[in-house]
């Protein structure tokens, strides 16, 4: 088992998802993170739903990176202040328009890390 649980994933969606808070727990896991996950939510309902009930019973609706609610450019800035070059995924589901929706995340990504 060497090895194990030695390289993390930041999924900032996620830790939402269960009331971790994501810019927190994105720090605890900085030193050892092999891969990026970014999602992010709204707290506004859209017609095509895609949405999630978090642990607390809050509602929350899928959006483009950097549209919504969570701390993605200050977990973008933490990951270049240590000088994260690795993965970097962007999960979307649910939003009326994903080419649209993948467009602006990504314009948002290149802003927070032009020499990504």
């Amino acid at each position: 088992m060497s090895g194990y649980w030695t390289n993390k994933e930041i999924h900032s969606g996620n830790f939402r998802c269960v009331c971790a808070d994501p810019l927190n727990t994105s720090a605890v896991l900085i030193s050892r993170v092999a891969n990026v996950h970014l999602k992010d939510w709204s707290l506004t309902p859209h017609p095509t739903d895609g949405s999630f009930l978090a642990s607390d019973g809050t509602r929350l609706y899928c959006s483009a990176v950097g549209d919504g609610i969570m701390p993605n450019a200050e977990i973008l800035r933490l990951l270049t202040a240590v000088g994260y070059g690795g993965p970097l995924t962007v999960e979307l589901h649910g939003p009326s328009d994903p080419r649209t929706c993948l467009k602006a995340s990504r314009e948002f990504i290149v802003r927070q890390l032009p020499k990504y």
